[in-house]
């Protein structure tokens, strides 16, 4: 596996996301998020996602917001993780994460309130 370097800091995320991958719509408990992307658990659902695969996701941030971005996998880990990088993403989409990301501490468990 390749070693990736996150630009932005990600933030523990108790919800789903919904993703969009070859037609099909899975959704994915998110372990994590940040600006450039996203930490899902993989299972036996979307366990067939590749590397390097474009996907389209979607994550709702109780009392701030949604986003609908492209994104693509970036890589898996033995734990049983999939890395999703964020494509193209639109400012005020940016803005929801970072109000999110700015809202937790990093030893806060996750909660979607």
């Amino acid at each position: 596996m390749e070693e990736f370097r996150r630009k932005a800091p990600r933030r523990p995320y108790g919800g789903y996301a919904g993703i969009l991958h070859k037609g099909a719509v899975f959704i994915c408990h998110c372990a994590q998020v940040g600006e450039g992307g996203a930490l899902i658990k993989a299972d036996e659902n979307n366990a067939q996602f590749e590397v390097g695969a474009p996907i389209v996701i979607t994550i709702f941030f109780h009392r701030i917001g949604g986003i609908v971005t492209s994104a693509e996998c970036l890589y898996k880990t033995p734990e049983g993780h999939i890395g999703i990088g964020f494509g193209d993403i639109k400012m005020d989409f940016k803005k929801v994460i970072r109000e999110y990301v700015s809202r937790r501490k990093l030893n806060q468990p996750s909660a979607m309130g």
